[in-house]
């Protein structure tokens, strides 16, 4: 892809980026954190207490 680019459109610079995988997403992290307890197989009526289960769950990460 460089050689054809640099034959095509002299004045370009190729800049190689980095991979999705190394750059970290601390929100997946915790999201699927999360999911896997305190979220995990959850069907709640209402929003308040999936957001109080979310919280306690941010709370136990934050003490580890």
């Amino acid at each position: 892809m460089e050689t054809f680019l640099v034959t095509q459109y002299s004045s370009l610079t190729v800049e190689r980026l980095p991979t999705l995988e190394s750059l970290p997403n601390p929100f997946e992290a915790l999201r699927g954190n999360l999911r896997g307890e305190e979220l995990a197989n959850l069907c709640l009526d209402n929003t308040s207490d999936t957001e109080y289960r979310a919280r306690r769950g941010v709370r136990r990460i934050k003490r580890k």
